[in-house]
């Protein structure tokens, strides 16, 4: 698996690494539980962007894409997917 590919794992990477959470489940709510703020979010989107080579637009910054672990592979796996510039 390549350093782009937007596996679980390596979102629980980022998050455990770069925003300090500690160990997170695949299915775990961010915001519900608390884990993560909206300045958090926004260090989360470049962290993304940089990690696996996409670009995030602001039409893109809905809260349901980024919930978890998986909806956040999920969503890069499609950005990924799609037009070139997405």
């Amino acid at each position: 698996m390549s350093e782009r590919t937007p596996s679980i794992a390596a979102v629980q990477q980022i998050l455990r690494e770069s925003l300090h959470l500690g160990p997170v489940g695949e299915d775990v709510d961010l915001v519900e539980s608390g884990l993560i703020d909206s300045a958090a979010f926004m260090d989360l989107f470049v962290l993304l962007e940089d990690r696996f080579g996409i670009r995030i637009e602001a039409g893109d910054m809905d809260l349901e894409h980024f919930r978890t672990a998986a909806r956040m592979a999920a969503f890069v796996a499609g950005k990924q997917a799609g037009p070139p510039g997405r």
